[in-house]
């Protein structure tokens, strides 16, 4: 059942407690970051112009069984279009014609057969978050999204620059959760906001990101001091639009701290 929903609010961070929070969330992104650097270096070096033929190869051989307007042309068939198709076999329009290329030398992830189950209408939804979020960073770290598209061949990952650079915790302001939320950093007023735009089930797949899950656990660790702390909030379609006593408006999903002590939680499961 869809569930549209979001959540947000802003924690007062004690002054003791700060530069180890972040620090840590940001030792834990780039550390995240080196592993998928690896990755994406070593897809990279995959992504030959043999690769391509071969693929063009394989393409054209499908042709040879298929009628005319069933064929693919060879010029859509890209190094990205290869990539992305090792990603996931069963989706995209080099689907048949690419079935049975060995690509496995270009998945982000050993195996993602794991990774899917069928919902009622028989779609494939992926089961980890962190996975897939690995693989849109891999693909827009090989190949860029702009002027309106990808590139269709890979540039060389770099350390220095793009989606896997290396972070300095005091310059970052802004974490992404895999595009589905952010923890932005207010060092000034040593304040953190947590927030999950609506989409949705926005909010249960933001909190399946490791990030999440690595801050949620040290907030629970926090020495709490008098004045911080604080509460996030969040609202969904249906208590929006509940008319029972109580319903309606947002509520409270965590507190942390004095600044948080009193209020209810609540934790809907839609």
């Amino acid at each position: 059942m869809s569930c549209y929903n979001w959540e947000q609010g802003s924690l007062k961070i004690p002054s003791g407690e700060w530069k180890p929070l972040r620090d840590a969330l940001i030792a834990h992104e780039n550390k995240r970051r080196e592993k998928l650097l690896a990755k994406a270096l070593r897809i990279y070096a995959a992504l030959t112009p043999e690769l391509l033929k071969r693929a063009r190869e394989h393409v054209k051989a499908w042709n040879k069984t298929q009628q005319k307007k069933d064929h693919v042309p060879l010029r859509s068939v890209t190094l990205l279009g290869v990539f992305s198709h090792a990603q996931d076999p069963d989706w995209g329009p080099l689907t048949r014609a690419l079935r049975g290329f060995d690509d496995r030398s270009l998945r982000v992830t050993p195996c993602r057969t794991g990774l899917f189950r069928s919902d009622l209408w028989g779609r494939t939804l992926i089961e980890d978050e962190n996975e897939d979020d690995d693989v849109e960073v891999v693909k827009w770290t090989l190949f860029p999204y702009e002027n309106g598209k990808h590139h269709v061949k890979p540039l060389k990952p770099k350390r220095s620059k793009g989606p896997l650079a290396r972070l300095t915790a005091s310059k970052v302001k802004i974490l992404d959760v895999g595009g589905e939320a952010s923890i932005i950093f207010d060092a000034k007023n040593k304040t953190l906001t947590w927030s999950v735009s609506e989409n949705n089930r926005a909010v249960e797949r933001a909190h399946r990101h490791i990030l999440a899950r690595v801050l949620f656990s040290l907030l629970r660790e926090i020495k709490w001091t008098r004045g911080s702390g604080g509460t996030i909030v969040g609202n969904d379609e249906y208590s929006r639009c509940s008319y029972a006593e109580g319903e309606g408006g947002n509520y409270t999903k965590y507190s942390f701290g004095p600044a948080g002590s009193g209020r209810k939680t609540r934790f809907r499961r839609a």
